[in-house]
């Protein structure tokens, strides 16, 4: 919640300077001027507690380095609520749509009310506004002429107006739709829309607008305005015939929700805005479960008093919650006291509080008693921020001249040729710094291939040396592991066939326990993961087995300690060769239990090793 601002700058709102750390810091924040400094600044307090003066970031983003040299702080209560922060894109495109002049009519009963705005982000400024009393009796003509010279004389000739339609002559109602796409609600609502309207097979005109957040895995609100085509064509050639030029017909609650959301903070809810004129009451309200809530009740079926009840049991709060309560209209004060006292859950708020005040306005306007009018003028200057809720029928619709927006597209195509020379510029000096690059390096281009050359012919050459290496080491390993194969393995145990593979080995052969062969291949220092890759065979000397190995990573030695305990600079020298495996003796096996022109145990291998 947005606290009051402070009465002196520097101040937190909500706490005020109260401790001596806050009102060294009021003292040093300067004079009233010294915004942007301050600002930058916070208190004691503000940094405790996340309160006191906000940055001035309204009306000016924060990226903008140009702005007034005073401007009046918002300050933020201890509440926690912040400001939204305008750099965002967000933040932009709400500012955007902020920007507009726009004029309303609005029509309450024999008077028809002009008011003409001009919006920006910092407020609203009413530029003027025109009563014609009985207009339904003077000529169309006549009163065309009034408005066109009010028209003419704030420049706003080009403008097609607004129009407000009575409320007794059209419904608007709520309708919920399920989840689906944003183009097929309006054949959802077409679909529908004979159960919405007491007017029977009469013809009728209907805008339809999608309240709070949407999306097509959500359900959605809808506020759905429809009017008898013979009234809507009725008011539209009385415009017609008065000369007056007409984009679109809305109505009253669209022109209320759009104003509620002119304002920089979202509007407290639940609230209801009650229109109080001398023969009715026209309700509007917003709370969370109900996103719209609309009514009029003549106050000669109800008093004021019950009509408030029933609304606020429609407008499904907690009990315990407070209904913000503001009254306008031409008979806005004598109703305004009687309806306060309906509920003790009634909170009564200025017309300020709610929607945005005019930053300047006229003598005769009157806020509270020209909202309507003013906020009829703001859907016609910000249609982004409201409904677009129009019952006009699109062959009718008048269009705003324009060549107003020729300074705009002057400005912005000069615009668009500055930045395209500033995105051009690096592109050709780039171009040229490249250019001067490439004659460089063309002087340099036959020593770079020489030097090329060189390097691929040394890295061959070094490429290939590893390779030889690498076959003299494994000639090396396959002559160790036949030696240690020829040393472990047991008399009892010899070989039909040895492999030497990179990966490992793989012994096929026989023994009286070749189980134990296992162990002894595992621990031995270049092998491991020994295994048998097939079930035992059962022969008359021993098992027949086969059994794969892998080789076992080999492991560098320690250097040696130089002098003062350093490490020896020196590469390690070899190991020394094991004997060649072809000189180790093959273990025996019995005379008996080798097979005819079978050769002995370590010849195959020896060959299997060269």
């Amino acid at each position: 919640m947005r606290s009051p601002r402070s009465k002196r700058f520097g101040e937190c709102a909500h706490c005020g300077p109260t401790t001596t750390a806050c009102r060294a810091w009021a003292r040093s924040a300067g004079p009233s001027g010294s915004v942007w400094a301050a600002a930058r600044r916070p208190s004691p307090c503000a940094r405790r507690r996340r309160c006191g003066p906000a940055p001035p970031s309204a009306p000016w983003p924060r990226w903008w380095k140009t702005g007034p040299s005073a401007v009046p702080t918002r300050s933020a209560s201890c509440a926690g609520a912040r400001r939204p922060s305008k750099n965002s894109m967000a933040g932009l495109l709400d500012l955007w749509k902020r920007f507009g002049a726009g004029v309303g009519l609005e029509i309450r009963g024999e008077d028809l009310l002009a008011v003409a705005i001009k919006s920006r982000p910092a407020g609203v400024t009413v530029l003027g506004s025109l009563r014609i009393e009985g207009f339904r009796e003077i000529p169309a003509a006549e009163w065309g002429r009034r408005y066109q010279a009010f028209l003419n004389e704030h420049a706003l000739g080009h403008l097609a107006a607004t129009v407000c339609l009575p409320r007794k002559e059209l419904v608007v109602r709520q309708l919920r739709l399920p989840p689906m796409p944003e183009k097929e609600r309006a054949a959802a609502v077409r679909y529908q829309l004979d159960g919405l309207h007491p007017y029977g097979d009469v013809e009728v005109c209907f805008a339809h607008a999608a309240l709070g957040e949407t999306g097509k895995d959500r359900p959605t609100t809808m506020a759905v305005a429809i009017a008898p085509r013979e009234k809507v064509d009725a008011w539209a050639d009385l415009f017609q015939e008065a000369g007056v030029a007409v984009s679109a017909f809305t109505v009253s609650e669209a022109t209320l929700y759009a104003a509620l959301r002119m304002r920089p903070e979202a509007p407290k809810q639940p609230l209801l805005a009650v229109d109080a004129e001398s023969d009715a009451l026209l309700i509007y309200g917003e709370s969370a479960a109900r996103p719209l809530l609309t009514a009029e009740f003549p106050l000669r079926s109800a008093p004021p008093s019950r009509v408030l009840q029933l609304v606020l049991s429609d407008l499904r709060v907690a009990p315990d919650a407070a209904v913000g309560l503001a009254v306008f209209g031409p008979e806005a004060s004598a109703a305004a006291e009687e309806l306060a006292q309906t509920s003790p859950a009634l909170e009564p708020r200025a017309v300020e509080e709610l929607f945005p005040a005019p930053l300047a306005a006229p003598e005769e306007f009157r806020l509270r008693e020209d909202l309507r009018g003013l906020a009829v003028a703001l859907e016609a200057a910000c249609p982004g921020v409201g409904w677009r809720a129009n019952l006009l029928p699109v062959e009718r619709r008048s269009k705003d001249s324009r060549w107003r927006l020729a300074p705009t597209a002057a400005l912005l195509f000069l615009l668009l040729l500055l930045g395209a020379g500033f995105l051009i510029r690096p592109w050709i000096q780039d171009g040229a710094y490249a250019e001067a690059l490439q004659q460089r390096i063309a002087k340099y281009e036959e020593t770079v291939a020489l030097v090329r050359n060189a390097k691929m012919s040394a890295e061959d050459a070094q490429r290939k040396l590893e390779i030889l290496r690498g076959l003299g080491r494994r000639t090396q390993r396959d002559l160790e592991i036949f030696s240690e194969l020829s040393e472990k393995l047991p008399n009892s145990a010899w070989l039909t066939q040895l492999q030497i593979g990179d990966e490992g080995v793989q012994l096929n052969g026989e023994a009286q326990a070749a189980a134990d062969l296992l162990k002894t291949l595992n621990e031995s220092g270049r092998l491991e993961k020994a295994r048998f890759t097939t079930s035992l065979r059962k022969l008359e000397t021993g098992e027949g087995f086969q059994i794969a190995a892998e080789r076992r990573a080999p492991t560098a030695p320690a250097a040696p300690a130089g002098p003062g305990g350093a490490p020896a600079a020196a590469n390690p020298q070899p190991s020394p060769a094991q004997p060649p495996a072809a000189q180790a003796p093959a273990p025996a096996a019995p005379e008996a239990a080798q097979p005819a022109g079978a050769e002995p145990a370590a010849a195959p291998a020896a060959e299997e090793a060269q």
